[in-house]
């Protein structure tokens, strides 16, 4: 099979059930494990130290959970469209 040139890029809804690119997961990737480790960090370690106090790291904790959840929806809304007709047989 010889795969077409150009692959379409969508983003939408309807790309759900699309496969998603790997650039698009690298960056979702990215992402958790950065705000993973920085809640883990956050939340294990002394850092009244650096003047935030209970509230101030829930409210962190809270946006950093945010992204993540943002950025995964995100990502699953990119999808490539691969169709029977983008492949053919010799």
């Amino acid at each position: 099979m010889e795969k077409i040139e150009q692959v379409k890029t969508t983003f939408g809804l309807g790309q759900i059930g699309n496969s998603t690119p790997k650039w698009a997961k690298w960056i979702f990737r990215i992402v958790l494990y950065l705000c993973s480790g920085s809640i883990l960090a956050i939340t294990t370690l002394n850092v009244g130290r650096l003047g935030m106090n209970s509230e101030d790291i829930k409210d962190t904790v809270a946006l950093l959970s945010f992204i993540t959840v943002a950025v995964h929806a995100l990502s699953r809304m990119v999808g490539v469209e691969i169709k029977q007709e983008d492949y053919q047989i010799k």
